[in-house]
């Protein structure tokens, strides 16, 4: 298992989680990022620094996807993070004993970005262009998804590798477009100046949630009460990130603020994370789950070929602590 490196906000050493770790009330638990620290996880930093009981903190593990993420649940280096979901029920499928306990985004956050004169607005017209691709991650899969669903070959697009994210090379023109989160690479440009049009994944039947706060069966089972007290402080980080974005802003890491090109990067980062968050949001409150989109999603995944051999639908999750 490799991991782009391992970062502790509370100054102890993440020790490998276990069952006995999270009821001793002096351990900090592990709890791993489906990528490096970002303004995209203010909700979870406060939740952290502000929240917690009994002075217990999360030991943020930053991995480069969420396919990292079920590895380490998987492998038993932590028990509890974050993923994107159609990589939760591929691995659900494939045996892993992960579930989600929250939605953080009602619906895939994944586009199509490219520049406005480009005049890319359909999936249609990226035939005979280029497109930046990251092919390890879940917005590959979905972008394949997507194609299909058009009805467009893959092969009369050109695909490019994307490095570290894209950003940079689809400013540079490396290529016309490029397949990301929209809190991620359309920000970054936004906060150059430069306009962009975005093609959201969703609009084009790839019918999927999004990010999930995601813990293993032994962890889910065993302690409980700790799992409705995550979901509960991640729910009021939410809460202060969406109604006052200063504050939220205070817990991002400083040396992740520096890495931004701009505090204004950061600042409409976590507004665009706001807005997924509230997006396709039910009456019912934050983190809600339903059994029709956990069917929904797994049927996107088979029609796309990614699950073969779909399972119960209630396998993926348990909405018991919202």
């Amino acid at each position: 298992m490799n991991l782009s490196r391992r970062t502790v906000l509370t100054g102890v050493a993440g020790a490998v989680l276990t069952a006995s770790c999270i009821r001793n009330p002096n351990a900090n638990i592990d709890f791993v990022l489906p990528w490096v620290h970002s303004a995209e996880f203010a909700f979870l930093y406060y939740a952290n620094n502000n929240l917690l009981p009994n002075g217990k903190k999360l030991n943020l593990i930053e991995t480069r996807g969420s396919q990292d993420v079920a590895t380490n649940l998987r492998d038993g280096v932590a028990s509890f993070g974050l993923m994107a979901a159609d990589t939760l029920m591929i691995a659900r499928v494939n045996g892993a004993p992960i579930r989600a306990i929250a939605a953080i985004y009602q619906q895939t956050p994944a586009v199509i970005v490219s520049k406005e004169q480009s005049n890319i607005t359909e999936p249609e017209h990226l035939i005979g262009r280029s497109v930046g691709v990251i092919r390890r991650s879940t917005v590959y899969k979905q972008y394949l998804s997507l194609l299909r669903a058009a009805a467009i070959d893959p092969a009369t697009i050109e695909e490019i590798d994307a490095e570290r994210g894209g950003a940079a090379q689809l400013e540079r023109g490396d290529f016309d477009a490029l397949t990301q989160f929209s809190n991620y690479a359309p920000v970054t440009l936004r906060a150059k100046g430069i306009k962009v049009n975005e093609i959201p994944f969703h609009e084009y039947g790839i019918n999927l949630y999004g990010t999930c706060v995601v813990g293993t069966d032994r962890a889910i089972e065993t302690e409980p009460d700790f799992c409705r007290l995550l979901i509960e402080k991640i729910r009021e980080g939410a809460a202060v990130a969406t109604n006052d974005i200063d504050a939220a802003l205070l817990e991002v890491p400083e040396e992740t603020i520096q890495i931004a090109s701009s505090p204004q990067e950061s600042r409409l980062q976590l507004t665009r994370t706001n807005e997924l968050m509230l997006e396709r949001l039910p009456i019912s409150h934050f983190g809600s789950m339903s059994l029709n989109r956990w069917s929904a999603s797994q049927e996107t995944l088979v029609r796309s070929g990614q699950i073969t051999a779909p399972i119960d639908p209630n396998y993926f999750f348990d909405s018991r602590f919202l």
